[in-house]
């Protein structure tokens, strides 16, 4: 019986000894490069990168290159894995581990509020709002059901309000742009209508009451292609008045906070040479990053990361780093740390 115990205690010990390794394993890096075969782990020191370490990884699915909610000690972002288009993952990034979400819902945009996930899924009749924590387990689920066909572009928690920018088609096939306020129960607390029908806002970023919100679209080409907007929608929720801002390029889509700024992605579809714009949004002047070494007619646009000195644009094949300050470029050859089709970059020191 003793001899048995002992055996127990030895195999209890192992188990929560290895346990205890993988939770407190802590890497030492500043920026690590996620690809396909492995985790490649850099510090960083006068503008150079030095490769640290590489983890070998066990999967090869990718990352989607947007949609994603960077913290200080933790990611949250969509896979692409086969046989499902878009399953949360999470990657730690004290030891750099990745978990998936398990289950088979897709979730089509969702946000990080105070320890909880939120994401909209869509359907043909309704979409869903859905609960979830940290480690994907459901928390709670409403199915939200209005007339017409109805699609969820993005989702923002803001003072225990849950905002869903989404497009409304109607019975008359006329198009409307909503943002739908709902409270933590999941009620319908407000409908706001952009009264914009000629085109599609496909993201926006709340800050300090004033919602702003990327106007991608306005009319067809004769080609019956989107024709690009060049305008950013300042709507503020208090005076319910709206201001246009036009960008010096046009087909807004994503957007990125930064304090003060606002990083927008042009849609690469459309824009040349990868644009960006940094938006000041006490003055709204404007800085534009483009990348003119990358091939022609190439559509592959780069990851897009921060940390508190600089910005991140990470594309299969070359890192590209700037200032925050000066927007001073620095260019890595990836191949030269052995490293093909870069997916996403990790920042140690988010927020």
């Amino acid at each position: 019986m003793k001899i048995i115990l002992r055996i127990l205690y030895i195999v209890i010990s192992v188990v929560v000894m290895a346990g205890c390794s993988e939770k407190n394993t802590r890497e030492d890096y500043d920026i690590s490069i996620i690809s396909k075969d492995k985790v490649s782990l850099f510090k960083q020191e006068n503008r150079l990168i030095k490769l640290q370490k590489e983890i070998k990884r066990k999967e090869d699915y990718g990352f989607l290159k947007e949609d994603y909610y960077d913290l200080k000690d933790k990611m949250f972002l969509k896979t692409t894995v086969v046989g499902k288009d878009a399953l949360l993952a999470k990657i730690d990034k004290e030891a750099l581990n990745i978990k998936l979400k398990e289950d088979n819902s897709e979730p089509y945009t969702f946000t990080h509020y105070k320890n909880k996930i939120y994401a909209t899924t869509i359907f043909t009749d309704r979409f869903s709002i859905i609960e979830y924590d940290e480690n994907f387990k459901e928390v709670n689920k409403k199915d939200i059901k209005k007339e017409g066909i109805n699609v969820t572009n993005d989702i923002q928690v803001y003072k225990d309000n849950i905002y869903i920018l989404g497009g409304n088609i109607d019975k008359n096939n006329r198009l409307r742009n909503l943002i739908w306020k709902f409270d933590m129960s999941y009620n319908l607390v407000d409908e706001i209508d952009l009264n914009y029908s000629q085109g599609a806002y496909m993201r926006f970023y709340i800050k300090d009451d004033v919602i702003y919100l990327t106007q991608n679209s306005q009319g067809l080409t004769e080609k019956n292609e989107p024709k690009g907007s060049n305008k950013l929608l300042k709507y503020n929720l208090n005076t319910k008045n709206t201001e246009l801002i036009t960008l010096n390029y046009a087909y807004p889509l994503n957007i990125y906070p930064d304090e003060d700024n606002l990083i927008i992605e042009h849609y690469s579809l459309y824009v040349p040479n990868y644009t960006w714009t940094i938006l000041d949004t006490k003055n709204n002047k404007q800085k534009i990053i483009y990348f003119n070494d990358r091939p022609k007619n190439e559509d592959k646009p780069p990851f897009f990361n921060q940390d508190k000195m600089n910005y991140y644009f990470l594309f299969y094949d070359k890192l590209y780093v700037y200032d925050k300050k000066t927007l001073e470029e620095k260019v890595h050859n990836l191949s030269d740390f052995n490293i093909t089709d870069a997916n996403i970059i990790v920042t140690k020191t988010s927020e």
